[in-house]
């Protein structure tokens, strides 16, 4: 009996054994049947994925040569493409002082004997004629200079700048302020007005004021130091009495200025925008410095207001000067920026060029300097920027910088025109003498200049 249990019992074991062996083949054939369904799976799903992937790309290729092909008659065909930006140029005959064209004093003839030739004697002939001037000459001459004024005002325009805010109740507020402004050009999409940037900046809106029109302006371009402010206006937002009416200034030369010469103020003169004030030059030859620059300006018999701005110009109609309150030095009377050196600059703010960042307040120095220095060229550094390239490669006030890349130093306008040349993170070696233990000694500085950010 105990033998026949055992028996069975071992049958049962190896029937058991014999079923789990069974079921472990049978799951074994399942997990291979579902990890081929799934590995097929995968192939198929990375191979429709690379397909997809490959026809994208070339759908792209395609699409974007296509784009390019009819990109121009599409925008054109919807209304949508913008023309293309021209250049605005204000050239200028302003001599400027280089190695290779140094200041040439005028010659002095020499003196030559001339035979004495006696005069024949003749019956000298006195003519005398008296003219009496009246008052209608005088308002007949006012009415001339009032034309040239009246002609000169269609380039101008009235700036007004609005700022709007809560005030400490909690109420909304708007101010606004005007000013005059010149129309300096077009680029074929905008008309340019120039302004004086501490009257607009931080203004919420800005409007301009033509003869029959007013409209939004925007606020394109500005430089800090030489306050001045670029206005665009579309000229899509003018009607056409407008652009028949306005016409761009023209800017003359103030270097060829003299004193005495009759000139008129324009703009807003004596605070008032439209207002007009004749008088003459009583000085010129006086010179203000700014970053990388320096500027003559001159004076005239106008009483000096507070408010005062707009344009000086000449009996022939032409801009010779710009009224500032900020870059006219220590001058307390009417004071203008010769335009003559300005130009440059009104040109780079209306193409919106790219403008090197020095970082000097340049000055011109005396002969017995430069001698001292044993120097035959050289300007004079009366500051430095803190955070400026110059000041970063270790150039210093009171130094004077003799050459850059090789270019003598001849003046300050040989330094502002060589900057024009050069571009941002360009690098360049400038050459200084600086006093040390009363001693001139020369110092060699490696400058990375950058853009100048407004």
């Amino acid at each position: 009996m105990d033998i026949f249990i055992h028996v069975l019992s071992s049958r049962q074991w190896m029937d058991r054994n014999k079923r789990e062996n069974e079921q472990e083949k049978e799951f074994q054939f399942l997990q291979e049947k579902v990890a081929s369904k799934w590995k097929k799976r995968g192939k198929k799903f990375l191979l429709l994925t690379t397909g997809t992937v490959i026809l994208a790309v070339i759908f792209g290729l395609i699409a974007r040569y296509t784009f390019l092909v009819s990109e121009d008659w599409l925008m054109e065909l919807l209304g949508l493409k913008e023309e293309e930006r021209t250049q605005i140029e204000f050239p200028s005959n302003t001599p400027i002082v280089t190695p290779s064209n140094p200041p040439t004093p005028t010659p002095v003839p020499s003196p030559t004997p001339t035979p004495v030739v006696k005069p024949e004697q003749k019956e000298p002939v006195i003519v005398e004629q008296k003219v009496e001037a009246t008052a209608k000459d005088y308002v007949k001459m006012m009415s001339d200079i009032r034309k040239i004024a009246d002609q000169a005002a269609k380039s101008l325009v009235t700036v007004t700048a609005i700022e709007s805010g809560v005030d400490w109740s909690d109420k909304e507020y708007e101010t606004e302020t005007s000013t005059s402004g010149v129309i300096i050009g077009e680029n074929n999409i905008d008309i340019l007005i120039l302004t004086q940037l501490n009257e607009v900046r931080g203004a919420t809106r800005i409007t301009v004021t033509f003869l029959n029109q007013t409209t939004e302006a925007l606020l394109w371009n500005y430089d800090t130091d030489y306050n001045l402010a670029i206005l665009a206006v579309s000229l899509k937002d003018l009607n056409e009495t407008t652009l028949e009416t306005i016409k761009t200034a023209v800017l003359g030369e103030s270097y060829l200025v003299t004193t005495g010469i009759p000139v008129l103020a324009l703009g807003n003169p004596n605070g008032y925008t439209g207002s007009v004030e004749l008088g003459m030059v009583t000085k010129k030859g006086l010179y203000t410095s700014v970053v990388d620059n320096r500027f003559e300006f001159f004076q005239m018999n106008i009483i000096n207001y507070e408010r005062s701005g707009g344009i000086i110009i000449n009996f022939d109609g032409e801009i010779i000067g710009l009224i500032s309150q900020t870059l006219k030095g220590e001058s307390k009377v009417f004071t203008a920026i010769g335009i003559s050196k300005l130009k440059p600059i009104i040109e780079q703010l209306a193409n919106k060029t790219d403008r090197i960042y020095f970082g000097i307040i340049p000055e011109e120095l005396p002969k017995e300097v430069l001698k001292e220095a044993e120097l035959s060229y050289g300007i004079y550094v009366n500051d430095v920027m803190t955070d400026s390239p110059a000041f970063e490669a270790g150039i210093r006030r009171s130094d004077i910088i003799s050459s850059i890349n090789d270019t003598d130093m001849v003046s300050v306008g040989t330094f502002t025109s060589l900057l024009k040349e050069i571009k941002p993170e360009e690098t360049v070696t400038v050459k200084v003498k600086r006093l040390v233990k009363q001693v001139y000694k020369e110092i060699e500085f490696s400058v990375t200049l950058m853009k100048k950010e407004h």
